[in-house]
């Protein structure tokens, strides 16, 4: 069982045949908490996000954090894992820093870094993985503090003209 309230995370292990409590409650002092699958195990992997934008796994069973996966800029604000680049193995889906970063687990690397979206983006735990618009292919919906921000998936086809990396001067100036 995992829970996560008003930043304070945790996570305690119950036997699943008769509720019994097996470890924890840990408190690693994370800021966020999601589980994923890192080793193609049938067990998922609990990973922790923190504030200076460290990334890693939590052992279930002493609370120990291990050595961060991934280091982004700025907090953690939240996370969750779904394959958003559509090549068949799950991604870490982040607001760090105010953007939105999708981070490649399977190659361990970067796939696609997002817009600043406002000073509120993803607080509060408040990044959204769904079809919202039955397309079969899955959207991110971050609260931004003034709304939501909704990009379709695969990233990489979202404003592929360059301008949410700011390489282009203004709307008027890219093909229409």
């Amino acid at each position: 069982t995992i829970y996560n309230h008003m930043m304070a995370t945790a996570s305690t292990v119950f036997d699943a045949a008769t509720g019994a409590l097996v470890a924890g409650p840990w408190e690693p002092d994370a800021r966020v908490i999601e589980l994923a699958q890192l080793d193609g195990d049938p067990v998922l992997e609990i990973l922790g996000g923190w504030d200076d934008g460290s990334i890693a796994e939590i052992d279930p069973a002493t609370g120990q954090v291990a050595s961060p996966l991934i280091e982004l800029t700025g907090p953690i604000y939240s996370m969750r894992s779904a394959d958003t680049t559509r090549d068949g193995a799950a991604d870490l889906n982040v607001v760090a820093g105010l953007r939105l970063v999708v981070w490649d687990l399977a190659n361990a690397q970067l796939a696609w870094q997002g817009p600043y979206l406002g000073d509120s983006a993803g607080q509060g735990d408040t990044l959204w993985v769904a079809n919202t618009d039955a397309d079969a292919t899955l959207e991110l919906a971050i609260n931004t503090g003034a709304g939501f921000a909704i990009f379709e998936c695969p990233l990489t086809a979202v404003f592929a003209d360059g301008f949410e990396s700011g390489d282009t001067s203004a709307w008027s100036e890219v093909a229409p």
